[in-house]
């Protein structure tokens, strides 16, 4: 039997998690290789630099303002300061769509809304590169988001809108769209290889409201009574899980509109539990081993995202986010910009506490110790629109590749008030982080972008 296993098949498959009472003898003692995960996640408008920026380098850093959520994760993940996405800098005007395009492919876009010239990004080599390594998973990759839209037309300062909406790029000119229903990322992951049966059982499966997990119950008691007891129980807790999750999606009244694509811009309830149960999904993706490379889109480029449910300074936050992050150096405008920074940074703690808790593996690991997660921006600061000391959380342990729990800075130490000057280059490319994290997954050979080397530092 393989160290994965599936249950059901046409119409749905339910992919399992490691369980060791099923690894045959032999595998165990040839030690199969673990099983990694990468995720790049993108935030939109920058970061305020010096509420995320560490006054100090290494591990003995005084955790910054808007990332105070993840103290209890602090070895867990590093802050890296000081990169530059040189081709996110955009010809004349458009820095919020050159950014996002630059993001992961680490390429300099095409100005053009009706042409798109841009590369490969680093999500699609390492799924690529998986599968010339002769990992296959249901899904090569899963690109998901918030926002929607489509990628004809112009965006950003004559930039086609496909590099504001997209992150994932196959290749020059084909971005790769993302799934921005919470629910039909449930099916993604959880359909079987027929996809006409798949749609059909779908639609029938939610008409009778009916479970994912009705198809498979004779494989799963099978299967249960041939497993040891910690077995059994992780088996019954990740099934919970996947019901739990089902349930959040098809009957939670406040999901109304948040299932059926991006919810209305002051609608407080859905934009929350619309990306709550994204970061579920993402979880569920890696735990089923549906996929092992996903994109996250938290909004489009230039988002105007509203957070009415914050509150700066006594009072709830009115304005639009992409206004605020141009914020001018007035104190009303940084305090909304940093609350919206720790509520997204909140986020992330949120994910990572989902994927520490998930065991990956018969020696302690977790699903965090196994995967490589980056977060990023289009910009670094949001009023200068600054491509030089990006803003980057780098968490997981990569299956023990990368050095968490640590601040790395490449170049100058840079003094608050950051934002009246762009920080000087450093000239170490964000590529890098990006070649590095690809080779976590044991992917190398392939240049990210500008990429020059990977960051050993990390």
């Amino acid at each position: 039997m393989k160290r994965r296993l599936f249950l059901g098949g046409g119409a749905v498959v339910i992919g399992l998690p490691f369980l060791e009472s099923v690894t045959p003898r032999l595998a165990r003692a040839d030690a199969p290789a673990v099983a990694r995960r990468l995720l790049y996640m993108w935030i939109p408008n920058g970061v305020w630099m010096d509420s995320f920026r560490p006054a100090t380098v290494g591990t003995d850093y005084v955790m910054p303002p808007s990332l105070l959520s993840l103290e209890a994760h602090r070895a867990d993940f590093s802050i890296v300061t000081g990169l530059d996405n040189k081709p996110g800098v955009p010809d004349m005007a458009g820095d919020h769509g050159a950014g996002t395009a630059a993001f992961i492919t680490c390429i300099k876009p095409l100005k053009s809304e009706t042409q798109v010239q841009l590369g490969i990004s680093a999500d699609q080599i390492a799924a690529n590169g998986l599968l010339k390594n002769g990992v296959k998973t249901r899904l090569p990759s899963l690109q998901l988001g918030i926002d929607g839209g489509g990628t004809a037309g112009g965006c950003d300062s004559g930039y086609s809108c496909a590099y504001s909406r997209n992150i994932s790029w196959a290749d020059a000119t084909t971005p790769l769209p993302k799934i921005t229903d919470a629910l039909q990322a449930f099916n993604r992951i959880f359909q079987g290889y027929d996809p006409t049966a798949s749609a059909a059982d779908v639609a029938k499966r939610q008409a009778y409201d009916k479970s994912v997990l009705d198809h498979v119950t004779g494989d799963i008691a099978s299967l249960h009574g041939r497993l040891g007891k910690t077995d059994q129980l992780k088996l019954d807790q990740y099934l919970s899980g996947v019901r739990a999750l089902e349930l959040s999606l098809t009957n939670s009244a406040s999901m109304a509109a948040c299932v059926k694509g991006a919810p209305p811009p002051n609608n407080v309830g859905d934009y929350r539990t619309h990306v709550k149960l994204m970061l579920d999904v993402i979880a569920m993706a890696f735990q089923c081993d549906a996929t092992r490379v996903v994109s996250f889109m938290l909004g489009n480029a230039g988002s105007n995202q509203s957070y009415p449910f914050l509150m700066a300074n006594g009072a709830p936050i009115t304005g639009a986010h992409h206004e605020i992050s141009h914020h001018g150096g007035n104190a009303t405008n940084i305090a909304q910009l940093q609350a919206i920074n720790t509520w997204t940074f909140e986020q992330v703690a949120y994910l990572l506490e989902k994927l520490k808790a998930v065991p990956d593996g018969s020696d302690g690991a977790s699903l965090l110790t196994n995967s490589a997660i980056v977060v990023s921006s289009d910009v670094s600061d949001g009023n200068n629109h600054g491509h030089t000391d990006m803003p980057v959380l780098l968490a997981g342990h990569g299956g023990g590749a990368l050095k968490p729990g640590q601040h790395v800075r490449y170049g100058a130490a840079v003094a608050a008030p950051s934002w009246k000057s762009k920080p000087p280059s450093s000239n170490v490319p964000l590529a890098n982080l990006m070649l590095t994290t690809v080779a976590t997954l044991g992917v190398t050979g392939t240049p990210v972008g500008d990429s020059t080397a990977t960051l050993p530092e990390v």
